[in-house]
């Protein structure tokens, strides 16, 4: 490598970074192991889901409770059709991430007008100055199209597509638009040039550095364990100063001071930030502040370079090239991992448990409700069978026989408990063995008495049917029970599922940890 036409003395670290982005190497992995485990991992799910049963015999099939189990079983059939369509898009994903296999993907992202141009086509100037190869690229029509025009710079810099510059042999960095604004013919390669990206650089501007909201929008790379380095851009600052007997406004550096309490609070806040996203800060980089104008101004010199803060962001990207080259090396497991991690688990915690849960409130509902049902069985049938009594008693009584008279009510006694046991559990199918039973009436069967007679009947009638009331009663509580368990597994199926990929994310991470 030469430096050929730099002035003075070439910046060291400037150097030392070109030396290590050409010498970027992705070592072999074998992720074969970790990979049969990720699929394994859903094969597990796919089996469990298929293979369910909700035990739903003791309901009726219009019942409130079986609709609801039908719903998680349909919500089950459609999460699985989506699933697939997810993972045969990642094939998409791994062809593209196969192209780039041999160079570092750094991502750059950062709100509108903060630099972002204008840091990639100084980095691509410094390349150049090294006769390193530079190629500009960007998305169009769903295709990548080569370019020799450098990004647009300016007040209003905008970026409504992606686009890219090859950097030497090892370094690409991808300028993106909002990464969920991406629409239209470029949309999906997009995703997947983004996905692509083995690290990423979290530009912000100086005048208010580190907004850390931004940082929900590079959640989904950020889960993936991809090293993240802030760069606190526009790190200048206008100073009075006298020029020829006159005052005048001057845009100068902002002092290495300055620039190191903004770092450690963007630092302090970034930390906090992933720690509350459920996130390992250990991805977080310190932090770096540059001044491309100023470098500029200051015709990019060694000394230009260093004041502006470039010497400290190539020792920083020198430092993150070592995790994005590990990132690397795992990234065709941390794709499937971060599918089911987002697509499959996501999913069930966002669209399944709920549904579970809100059955299992209604189980809970009908439970409390069952408590309550024996009463009120007795409650609705003596008011079926109360008006029915007088004339029985005025045709039986005479005879003293009340085994004649609790033969007559047997059957008017069961066809009226069918329909209020239909009224009070509409929801039930109660066993016909339930519905039957033959009233016992032994008392005054010698002496006829009508008012004794009713009260032995209402007893008789009460005492008896409020047993056959709680027997079915206990017995609807079963196939409550019964689903609620169900329930109950398949919470815990998810709950385990989740536990034994975050071991295999342990696995696959631990030893480039």
């Amino acid at each position: 490598m030469n430096a050929t036409n730099l002035p003075g003395i070439v910046a060291p670290q400037e150097l030392g970074f070109l030396s290590t982005v050409n010498a970027a190497q992705r070592a072999d992995t074998d992720l074969t192991s970790v990979l049969a485990s990720l699929h394994a991992w859903h094969a597990h799910i796919e089996r469990t889901f298929e293979s369910l049963q909700w035990p739903l015999s003791g309901f009726k099939p219009d019942s409130a409770f079986v609709a609801q189990a039908h719903a998680i079983g349909q919500t089950l059939r459609t999460l699985s059709g989506h699933w697939a369509q997810q993972r045969s898009e990642l094939v998409h994903a791994s062809k593209l991430a196969e192209l780039l296999d041999d160079k570092v993907i750094l991502l750059v992202f950062g709100k509108f007008n903060v630099g972002k141009s204008a840091f990639c086509n100084l980095l691509a100037q410094r390349f150049a100055a090294y006769e390193q190869p530079v190629q500009y690229f960007h998305l169009e029509n769903g295709a990548v199209v080569e370019t020799s025009d450098t990004f647009a710079e300016g007040e209003t810099e905008t970026t409504a597509r992606l686009q890219g510059v090859c950097l030497g042999q090892k370094l690409v960095l991808l300028d993106t638009p909002g990464l969920h604004s991406v629409t239209g013919q470029n949309a999906e390669l997009t995703k997947r040039f983004i996905e692509s990206a083995d690290g990423l650089l979290w530009l912000s501007s100086s005048a208010s550095p580190g907004q850390t909201q931004e940082l929900e929008e590079l959640s989904t790379e950020l889960r993936r364990g991809k090293p993240l380095l802030p760069v606190l851009t526009r790190s200048d600052v206008f100073e009075e100063d006298e020029v020829d007997g006159e005052i005048q406004k001057l845009l100068r550096n902002k002092t290495p001071e300055n620039r190191a309490l903004q770092e450690n609070d963007v630092c302090d806040r970034a930390s906090a930030k992933l720690e509350a996203m459920g996130l390992d800060a250990s991805i977080l980089a310190a932090p770096v502040s540059i001044s491309t104008h100023m470098a500029r101004t200051e015709g990019l010199t060694p000394q230009a370079l260093e004041e502006a803060g470039f010497e400290g962001l190539y020792a920083a990207l020198m430092d993150i090239i070592q995790p994005a080259l590990a990132y690397k090396q795992r990234k065709p497991a941390e794709v499937l991992l971060h599918h089911q991690e987002e697509n499959v688990l996501g999913s069930l915690y966002n669209t399944v448990l709920p549904q579970l849960s809100q059955l299992h409130v209604a189980l809970n509902a009908g439970q409390q409700s069952l408590l309550q049902a024996p009463d009120q069985i007795l409650k609705n049938l003596w008011r079926k069978i109360a008006p029915l009594l007088p004339a029985m008693l005025e045709e039986h009584a005479s005879s003293g026989n009340g085994q004649v008279l609790s033969s007559g009510l047997t059957p008017i006694i069961n066809t009226s408990l069918q329909q209020v046991v239909d009224d009070v559990l509409p929801d039930y199918i109660p066993e016909n063995s339930e519905l039957q039973f033959q009233l016992q009436l032994t008392e005054y069967t010698v002496t006829p008495d009508y008012e004794r007679l009713y009260t032995a009947l209402q007893h008789a009638i009460q005492t008896q049917v409020g047993v056959v009331a709680n027997t079915i009663a206990e017995k609807c509580r079963d196939t409550l029970c019964s689903l609620e368990k169900s329930i109950a597994d398949l919470q815990c199926f998810v709950e385990d599922r989740d536990d034994a990929l975050k071991r295999i994310k342990a696995s696959l991470r631990a030893p480039l940890a």
